[in-house]
């Protein structure tokens, strides 16, 4: 079983003896596995690799292996997982719209999600906002 970083490769080893060759298959949760620019065989002395680059969560399966010549055939299979590492940023709680009147205390609460965490920057009518910590302040929690 393996567990992969989003965005990176899924590389899965066999290694493959018999005589006459053995074709061999891959399989996804019971589907074959269709061979592209992204999901390809390589090969290392006698060891052969499904890749799948670059993986995303719909990757995340169970695999399976099937290698068969006129002499018989066997299997090999495990879990892959893939950790999520990216998510684009997003506000789950926006600026409400606020009338304020001069001189009075203003706040605005915002929330965010991402991975990473994403970066925030404050501005008004195109310029950013300094916090000073007296009178404009950034809290974080």
């Amino acid at each position: 079983d393996g567990c992969f970083d989003e965005g990176k490769t899924i590389r899965l080893p066999v290694s493959v003896k018999g005589g006459p060759v053995p074709g061999m298959k891959w399989f996804k949760d019971g589907q074959p596995i269709t061979l592209d620019d992204r999901c390809f065989f390589t090969y290392d002395g006698d060891k052969t690799f499904l890749e799948i680059h670059p993986c995303g969560g719909s990757d995340a399966g169970m695999y399976k292996c099937i290698v068969e010549n006129n002499e018989g055939k066997d299997e090999t299979e495990c879990q892959v997982s893939v950790r999520k590492c990216f998510e684009t940023p997003s506000f789950t709680y926006a600026f409400p719209n606020q009338q304020k009147a001069p001189g009075s205390e203003a706040k605005f609460c915002i929330k965010v999600d991402g991975v990473p965490k994403p970066e925030l920057n404050f501005s008004v009518d195109g310029r950013p906002i300094i916090p000073d910590g007296n009178r404009i302040r950034i809290k974080k929690e």
